[in-house]
Order: C-alpha cells, then sequence, then structure tokens
C-alpha cells in the first residue's frame, strides 16, 4: 500500500475496553446528478467522475490519499475490507475506480464502486454518532461543490434502492454469548429482533459462514424512506443498549454459578488458544470471545477486554500478511502471536 502512504492504524483497536460492543461501521452512499450508476457508466464519464470526486475528497480533506484499483495488490484490498468491516466486495476495482484514505484510518471513500461514492467510518466500541459526524462533515463539504442525485420524493438516490432516502447504512457489532447461544433456543432468537432492524451473523475475515462466530451478533438499521439519519441513529442506538442489558443481566445471574458446560467451554478455548499450533480466524474468534466472556465471570484472568478486542479485531489473514508479507503457514503464525499475547492469561479453578 506504498501509493498512499504509511497506515497508521494500530491504535484503532487498542481503545476499546467494551465487554459487549466490539465495532461499529456506518457509511453514506452518494450519486453525482445527471450520470448513470457505476454499473452503467461509459469509460470515459468512469474516468470523469474518478477524477472529480478523488480531486474533490483531496481538496476537502488534505489528509485523504486516493488510488486507482489496479494499483493495489489483492492483499490490500482485502485488508481494507476487513479493517472497515465492508460488506461490499472491493477485489474487482480496477481502472477509473478505487479508494480513497486517510493517515489514520479514521474515513475510508470507495469511488465508482455500487455507487459513484461511499464514504466509510469504522470505530471501536460504541461511537456511532462520532463516526457518523465523521463522514457526514465530508460529504457536507463534497456537497458545496459536487451536485449528489436527490429526488424529493425518494432522497439520495442509490443503486440499490433499499437505501435510497438517507443513504445511511448503520451496523453494530455486539457479542452476546448468554443471549444467542445459551440464554434462548435457536429458533427463539429472532424473537429478539424488531422488525426495522436485521440481525446476521458476524463473518471472520476468510468470510467464512457460520452460525454466530464468536457470538457476535451484527445489528443493522433497514432504511426506510422518511426516515433522517438522526433517527436511525438512535434507533439503533436503543436497541443495542437493550440487547446489551439483557445479556448482562444473564452474566450477572450466572457469576456466582456458571454452568459445568459454560466452564468447559471456557476451559477448552482456553487451552486452544494457548498450546495451539495452528489457529484458524474462526478458531480464533470463538476463543477470543469465550475468553471475554470468561473475564466477565471471573473464569479468566491475568488480561484484559482492550487486548482481547485488539487481538480480535486484528488477527485477519490479511492483517498477518500486512506485517509478516514473506510468511507462508498463516494459521501457524497466527498461533503463535496469540500465544505471545497471552503469556499472561490465566483460568481460575
Amino acid at each position: 500500500m506504498d501509493n498512499l502512504g504509511p497506515l497508521s492504524v494500530t491504535s484503532l483497536w487498542n481503545r476499546n475496553k467494551d465487554s459487549l460492543f466490539i465495532a461499529s461501521s456506518l457509511s453514506l452512499s452518494r450519486n453525482l446528478k445527471n450520470f448513470p450508476f457505476p454499473s452503467r457508466l461509459a469509460t470515459s464519464d468512469k474516468k470523469h467522475i474518478y477524477q472529480l470526486i478523488s480531486s474533490q475528497l483531496h481538496r476537502k480533506n488534505s489528509h485523504l490519499k486516493t488510488a486507482e484499483g489496479y494499483t493495489l495488490c489483492g492483499n490490500d484490498k482485502e485488508w481494507i475490507r476487513d479493517f472497515f468491516l465492508l460488506q461490499e466486495p472491493i477485489n474487482q476495482l480496477q481502472h477509473s475506480e478505487g479508494i480513497a484514505i486517510d493517515a489514520k484510518a479514521k474515513i475510508l471513500a470507495l469511488i465508482n464502486a455500487e455507487d459513484h461514492l461511499h464514504l466509510y467510518s469504522t470505530s471501536p466500541s460504541n461511537q456511532l454518532e462520532s463516526g457518523f459526524n465523521r463522514i457526514l462533515a465530508l460529504e457536507n463539504k463534497m456537497n458545496r461543490s459536487v451536485d449528489f442525485a436527490f429526488s424529493n420524493r425518494f432522497g439520495f438516490l442509490t443503486s440499490n434502492p433499499k437505501y435510497c432516502g438517507s443513504a445511511l447504512k448503520i451496523r453494530a457489532f455486539l457479542h452476546l454469548p448468554l443471549l444467542l447461544n445459551k440464554g434462548l433456543p435457536r429458533g427463539d432468537q429472532q424473537a429478539l429482533l424488531y422488525s426495522n432492524f436485521q440481525g446476521q451473523p458476524y463473518q471472520d475475515a476468510e468470510h467464512t459462514p457460520s452460525f454466530f462466530t464468536g457470538s457476535i451478533l451484527v445489528l443493522e438499521n433497514n432504511p426506510a424512506l422518511g426516515q433522517t439519519e438522526e433517527s436511525a441513529l438512535l434507533s439503533i442506538q436503543e436497541q443495542c443498549e437493550q440487547f446489551q442489558h439483557a445479556e448482562t443481566l444473564l452474566r450477572n445471574e450466572m457469576k456466582n454459578h456458571p454452568t459445568c458446560m459454560i466452564k468447559n467451554e471456557i476451559a477448552r478455548h482456553f487451552g486452544l488458544l494457548k498450546h495451539s499450533w495452528s489457529l484458524s480466524h474462526t478458531e480464533l474468534i470463538d476463543a477470543i470471545t469465550s475468553m471475554k466472556l470468561g473475564i466477565d465471570l471471573n473464569l479468566v484472568s491475568g488480561h484484559n477486554h482492550t487486548l482481547l478486542n485488539m487481538i480480535l479485531m486484528s488477527s485477519g489473514k490479511a492483517n498477518l500478511k500486512k506485517s509478516l508479507p514473506d510468511i507462508e503457514d498463516i494459521n501457524h503464525q497466527r498461533a503463535l502471536q496469540v500465544q505471545q499475547l497471552l503469556k499472561r492469561l490465566r483460568l481460575n479453578t
């Protein structure tokens, strides 16, 4: 990622002390007025839009560095996707398609992907409002010199009609092991989700489908015409608080009398982290989140949630290959790094 300059991002995941709120992600989608969506753009129009948006982004925020997709290697694209918790594939970005990112990775812009412009912000813990204000401030500056496609009836127009309106997507990553896997039968878990939200399992950095990997629920807003950004933020914050309150109650009840099943699961994951020769990313997520539960139940000691959250969010394949480009056995190296970081981890018997 040399053409984007050095990125100073490690500290982002070193600041989250939260037991339940793992991360939050927000994005705004915008398209230029009088132009088709990217999939229908002529080559000349796509080049014009890329040059216009990239130049305006740099003028509004001089810390943003842009790069066309073809200049980024596959691992760089995977790292960006993992770090910003993107759902959109970016591996296919080529000429007149690309990204803009600042040195501290506080803001990411995708240019000519699904829409002409996607603005992203990812934050540790529950920092939805500050993340939203960050990308909204940049969007407001852009809007002074670029005409975005807007309809009085449908709001901001997007390639996916679902997001027309505010074109705001909010995602919250919550660790809810007792609520999801212990407190309710699987068939009743959907009863937790209100009609204006979507709940889905978390996918690891290798994008492996699993039933609530690490007992992490990804809560996402369901955009609706006429809904303001402020009301969407408030609604998802309230829903997150309800989930966290319910999980906390279950943990408090179990703290004095943890079940044999919980103690066995935490002990097995403890052994996996301390002694494994090889750790897949999915295994790591399950084991680290199990240790997070163990801390709150006084079954594990020696480290805090800050370190565990950092390991959880920075141990994907792309991140390891970025720090160790010559690495061959990713899973073995992951196991070694985790053992070094968790030297003081103890199982309370």
